[in-house]
């Protein structure tokens, strides 16, 4: 109970200053804040887009815990670092290129509150009117309230960008999922497949999913196992799924 009453006042006190790395150790002193307090403080500030003070208050949770952090909270911690240099550059009126603004309208996205990531994309967009990989991130972003919008975006990242498997990779799954439009999504999963010289293994996945919707049984087997063959280790949490519906089809069919 007096754990929670901490973190209440604790929070509470960081919303209404800026929490700069002397405030976080006043505020410790008075709260006894521990380190999960830190680390929750932290998620709360990178949600507000307060990536400095968010760093900050990582950094004072990595102390308190008086042990050396894990891989992945030393990789937020980077992140978190990025997103700040990032944005105090682009609030300043610096420019960023087009790689720079895309990394942090999805380092925004990835931190921030559902939504704040779609003017980071507009601005990226604007500047950057002829960057392919601008106009799918925006895409992504509005794609679920601004359909016909979205599908714009990513044929005209195709345009700028025709020999890129990953652009035609976006637009078929937007077909798939937004538009339930399978046999479009096929042609572009075919085409990112044909560009990658057959390496693309995500391209092999959307591509069983559109032939398993479309009723071709056979040849979606033959494109989940060629996923399975060559997809990445990066990406081995995604089997399940996929042998899931290679279980699904492989199923004798009853009436």
């Amino acid at each position: 109970m007096f754990a929670n009453l901490r973190k209440v006042v604790f929070t509470l006190a960081c919303g209404l200053i800026v929490c700069t790395p002397s405030h976080l150790h006043f505020i410790a002193a008075q709260t006894e804040a521990g380190a999960e307090d830190f680390k929750s403080l932290s998620s709360d500030l990178a949600q507000q887009l307060r990536f400095e003070e968010a760093a900050a208050a990582l950094r004072k949770s990595f102390k308190q815990a008086h042990q050396k952090p894990q891989a992945p909270e030393r990789e937020r911690l980077r992140r978190l670092d990025r997103a700040a240099e990032l944005k105090s550059r682009s609030d300043k009126g610096f420019p960023l290129s087009a790689d720079e603004a895309v990394e942090l309208t999805r380092l925004v996205s990835g931190f921030g509150a559902k939504g704040s990531a779609i003017p980071y994309a507009e601005r990226a967009v604007e500047r950057h009117p002829e960057s392919a990989k601008a106009l799918v991130v925006l895409a992504e972003l509005i794609k679920p309230d601004q359909k016909p919008r979205a599908l714009e975006l990513l044929s005209r990242a195709i345009v700028f960008e025709p020999n890129d498997p990953a652009m035609y990779l976006a637009r078929a799954s937007y077909y798939f999922w937004i538009h339930n439009d399978p046999a479009a999504a096929e042609k572009d999963y075919r085409r990112a497949i044909e560009l990658s010289n057959g390496s693309n293994a995500f391209a092999w996945a959307g591509l069983g999913d559109s032939l398993a919707r479309l009723g071709r049984r056979d040849e979606a087997l033959a494109a989940y196992r060629k996923y399975l063959s060559i997809r990445p280790k990066s990406a081995a949490h995604y089997d399940g799924e996929i042998e899931k519906s290679i279980e699904m089809l492989t199923r004798p069919w009853q009436p």
